[in-house]
C-alpha cells in the first residue's frame, strides 16, 4: 500500500510567524501576526488551487504521490500580501476574523492596544492607527469575536481581565472582568451556545462563564 503524502505549498513570511487565522467566509484569505510587529493579510487562493490539483494528481495516479509518508514540500514562493499593517507598537498575538461581518478583523498587540480592520473598497481594510482600543493594563493575548451580535468582541491579557467591547464605542469596554488570578492567555467563544465563554490562564486553569451573569466580580 501507497503511504498518504501531505502536499504542501509554502509562502516566505518575513520574520516569524506569531498566528494565522483565515476568514472563516473566505477560507482563502489570510491574515498572519509577525514577531515583527507587523499584521499581513494575503490572498493565498492560487497556493490552495495548486494544492487541490497536486491532490487530484496524486488520486488519478493511485495515491503514489512523493516523498513517501512525507509532506510533499516546494520551496517558499514569495507573495505579495494583499494588505500590511504597521500601526501596531509592538508585536502580538490576538487576532480574529468577525464569523458575522465577512472581512472584519481584530488585532491586538503586546503594548495593550486593539486595532479594528473594517473591510474597504478594492479588496482592502480601513484601519485607523490612530485610534485603538484601549481598555487592558497590559499586553492582549487574544481577541474572539462574538458568534452572534457583528459589533461585539472580546479580549482577554496578560492584566488578569477579560473586556467585553462594543466596537462603535472605541473609549472604554462595555465590560471589564478579573478572571484569573494569572495571565490570560486564551478565550474561545462557543459557537453553538454564545452565552458561553472559555478562558485559560498561566497557572492552568480553565474557565467557562456565562455572559448572562459575567461582572459579578470584581473588574
Amino acid at each position: 500500500l501507497n503511504k498518504p503524502v501531505m502536499q504542501v505549498q509554502t509562502v516566505a513570511h518575513h520574520g516569524g510567524v506569531n498566528r494565522v487565522r483565515c476568514m472563516p467566509q473566505r477560507p482563502a484569505i489570510v491574515a498572519s501576526w509577525g514577531d515583527s510587529g507587523v499584521v499581513q493579510v494575503w490572498d493565498l487562493a492560487p497556493q490552495l488551487a495548486t494544492l487541490m490539483q497536486l491532490t487530484a494528481d496524486s488520486m488519478a495516479s493511485g495515491g503514489a504521490g512523493v516523498g513517501g509518508g512525507n509532506a510533499s514540500s516546494a520551496a517558499a514562493q514569495r507573495v505579495a500580501p494583499r494588505q500590511v499593517f504597521t500601526g501596531h507598537k509592538e508585536e502580538g498575538y490576538a487576532l480574529d476574523w468577525s464569523p458575522v461581518v465577512e472581512g472584519r478583523l481584530v488585532t491586538g498587540d503586546n503594548a495593550n492596544s486593539i486595532h479594528l480592520w473594517e473591510p474597504a473598497e478594492g479588496g482592502k481594510w480601513a484601519v485607523d492607527k490612530n485610534a485603538p482600543f484601549k481598555g487592558h493594563d497590559s499586553s492582549v493575548e487574544d481577541v474572539q469575536w462574538s458568534p452572534a451580535e457583528k459589533d461585539v468582541f472580546a479580549s482577554c491579557s496578560a492584566d488578569q481581565h477579560v473586556c467585553i467591547w462594543d466596537c462603535r464605542t472605541r473609549g472604554k469596554p462595555a465590560l471589564k472582568v478579573k478572571v484569573h488570578d494569572a495571565d490570560v492567555n486564551v478565550m474561545s467563544w462557543n459557537r453553538m451556545a454564545n452565552c458561553m465563554l472559555a478562558t485559560g490562564a498561566d497557572d492552568g486553569s480553565l474557565r467557562i462563564w456565562d455572559l448572562r451573569n459575567f461582572g459579578g466580580g470584581s473588574g
